[in-house]
């Protein structure tokens, strides 16, 4: 219950706009994700590495919210896990995305 709360406040809180700081960490995941697919490293590998990078925009963030510094340590963990995993999903997209386009120049 408390995880949903944690989630309300972020939104709604008055001291970050989550919305604008979440957009600008998925924003980061992509552009890395993009410099990164001309590895030729596999999806997967590109979207960690992709995660990571923006890994200091996510907890900037997260430093000035109350309502995160407020919650338990357990919340704090599952709200990161669960926005690095939707980061993680968005960068194997958009490297999978790039390699496609690769493919059709050719």
């Amino acid at each position: 219950m408390n995880k949903y709360l944690l989630i309300l406040g972020l939104v709604f809180s008055g001291y970050v706009s989550a919305d604008n700081e979440l957009d600008a960490f998925y924003h980061c995941v992509k552009n890395e994700a993009v410099k990164y697919s001309e590895t030729g490293e596999q999806s997967d590998s590109i979207a960690s590495a992709s995660v990571s990078a923006c890994k200091p925009t996510l907890h900037k963030m997260l430093e000035s919210n109350v309502p995160y510094q407020n919650a338990s340590p357990d919340d704090k963990r599952s709200f990161t896990n669960k926005i690095s995993e939707q980061g993680h999903e968005l960068a194997v997209k958009v490297a999978m995305d790039e390699k496609l386009k690769v493919k059709t120049k050719n």
